[in-house]
Parts: structure tokens; sequence; C-alpha cells
């Protein structure tokens, strides 16, 4: 309910809370798939902890000076791959990747303590079905040419 009244930014923000209120010992979170670099504001002074957000530099939502954006979306698991924090969050983007169980996988090894992964909730069962048969949707298809 919080996800359909708010959004996905705002659920974004929601998770990033509860994970940090489990555990006083992150120190530092990748947030991969980070967009507008929403999490980073859940992420400050008052945490203590650092924040380091990826994506891709799509045109669809504005860029953040805490998020670095890989213009050659082959690179993006390249730059994944050369970090390590002790949470790794991946908010609403799996579900755009073409190979999702590659990209967990590497979100696992690149984190020494918690991952949080987020799915949406589609009401559509089509979007369900397509998904579990590892069909794409119209945004994974675009992002499955950028290598995502």
């Amino acid at each position: 309910m919080h996800v359909f009244l708010n959004g996905p930014k705002r659920s974004s923000l929601y998770y990033a809370k509860a994970l940090l209120s489990l555990s006083t010992s992150i120190n530092s979170i990748i947030d991969f798939g980070a967009a507008d670099g929403v999490v980073s504001s859940v992420i400050g002074e008052s945490s203590g902890a650092t924040y380091f957000g990826i994506d891709v530099g799509a045109p669809i939502y504005s860029r953040s000076g805490n998020v670095e954006y890989v213009e050659n979306p082959a690179l993006l698991m390249e730059l994944l791959s050369s970090k390590t924090a002790d949470a790794v969050v991946a908010f609403n983007v799996l579900e755009h990747a073409d190979d999702f169980a590659g990209v967990a996988r590497t979100l696992f090894l690149q984190s020494r303590r918690y991952v949080m992964i987020s799915l949406p909730n589609e009401m559509s069962l089509h979007r369900r079905l397509s998904f579990l048969l590892g069909r794409l949707w119209e945004t994974q298809a675009i992002h499955a040419t950028m290598g995502l």
C-alpha cells in the first residue's frame, strides 16, 4: 500500500531507512540503479555511512552529484564489480536486467554484510508471468540493449 500511494522513490526511501535501522554497523552503501540518488538523502551525515550510487546515464531522471553515471552501459557491471560495501541495495532495478540472476549474484559478491533488493509489485498478471518466464517488458527491452 505504501508503494502504491507514494510511488517508487518513496518506497526506496522506506527500504533504505529500514536497512539502516537493522544495524549500526553499516559504514558504506552501494546503491545499484540509483536513478536520481534519492536514497542518498537517507544515507547522510546522521547515519554516518558513505554512499556510492551507480546507474546508467539515462535521460529519464535528473542527475545527482552523489551518483556515478555510466554513459557506456557495458561498463556498469564492471564498475559495480570494482566496489565493495557493507550493504548493497538495488531498488526496482533488477526487473530491467536481461540476466537478473547474474546481476543479483554480483550484488551479493560486492556486499560485506547486507543486500537489499526490491522489485515492483506489478498489478498486471500478464507482466508478472512475463517476468517469471524471462520475457522482456518494454523498459526491459531498452535496458537489455544497454547490457543491463
